[in-house]
């Protein structure tokens, strides 16, 4: 296998699937393991890198967890002739540790999700922790003075009636 033609593929991947799809691609024991290949070692001075390790080090250091706060949480949205819905999936967060905020058709989502165990060793860490913050687009503006949210189970629910656009008629001067 010829580096330098991975080296070009992964980066014209990256480019279609963005940089935290490779990021955690790179993350899985499979991958640690054949990068170790001798294949792709240096070439036996000690100063010059493979072509594959100097792309391993561009990418960056790899996260742990499996999303940024600009991707969490997770949302759907749904519209009804009345309503726009957006569900968030927030797993094991305080309703007080949640804050919702709108302007215009950009809703916020701001929060913290605490690590319960801090004074460990990580294995693994798959689920997101910390501050996160996602701005969601909505399709349309809302009726601020109607909006309700409700949390259970993990999945926030948010109400947003869609505003009432009735039909009027413009007379020309």
């Amino acid at each position: 296998m010829d580096p330098d033609k991975l080296k070009q593929w992964l980066e014209m991947a990256q480019k279609f699937q963005g940089g935290n799809f490779w990021q955690s691609m790179f993350n899985t024991d499979y991958v640690k393991q054949f990068m170790n290949d001798p294949m792709f070692q240096p070439d036996g001075t000690g100063t010059e890198k493979s072509n594959m390790q100097q792309f391993w080090d561009q990418s960056g250091p790899v996260q742990t967890s499996a999303r940024t706060s600009s991707e969490y949480p997770l949302v759907d949205i749904y519209m009804t002739p009345a309503n726009m819905i957006v569900l968030a999936e927030l797993p094991g967060i305080s309703k007080n540790n949640l804050q919702l905020t709108l302007a215009g058709d950009q809703l916020t989502i701001k929060g913290f999700i605490e690590s319960h165990y801090d004074n460990t060793t990580k294995i693994q860490s798959e689920r997101y922790h910390g501050d996160f913050e996602r701005t969601i687009r909505l399709p349309e503006a809302a009726d601020t003075n109607k909006m309700n949210a409700k949390y259970g189970n993990g999945v926030l629910v948010i109400k947003l009636p869609r505003m009432e656009n009735e039909e009027q008629n413009i007379t020309i001067d």
